[in-house]
């Protein structure tokens, strides 16, 4: 479903709503608000402005974000210290799944904090009680 002016979906259960973005593999989608993006694999969604999602179960929030892996987790905070600007993720579910978790081995902010996982007592969720690299 290309929904969005000059859109591109391809693959099963793809939707593309925003302007100018294109989805491709399974159930991957775009929100209205994120023009000029590109979802791709398996159940990733787009939700900022010319931000990326690839692998599985990956979402951003962002604008201009990057996600990878499989069920990263996008923080957004509203300052460039708060929000992702790229994750790679290593969840095993959705947090609405019990026992499921929203994970990154690697995130790094808008203003370039960047946070590893098992370094300055980052656990992949909570990088305001870490520190960063």
């Amino acid at each position: 479903n290309a929904a969005g002016e000059a859109s591109v979906a391809e693959g099963i259960g793809t939707d593309a709503h925003a302007l100018a973005s294109h989805t491709e593999g399974g159930y991957t989608s775009t929100t209205e608000d994120a023009n000029f993006s590109h979802a791709e694999g398996y159940r990733t969604i787009t939700g900022g402005e010319a931000s990326h999602a690839e692998g599985d179960n990956t979402v951003t929030n962002n604008s201009a974000e990057h996600a990878e892996g499989h069920y990263n987790k996008s923080n957004m905070g509203g300052t460039d210290a708060t929000n992702t600007l790229n994750s790679i993720g290593i969840g095993n579910a959705s947090s609405s799944i019990p026992g499921g978790e929203r994970k990154n081995a690697v995130e790094v902010m808008q203003n370039g904090d960047m946070y590893v996982i098992g370094v300055g007592d980052y656990d992949g969720t909570n990088y305001s009680d870490a520190d960063t690299i």
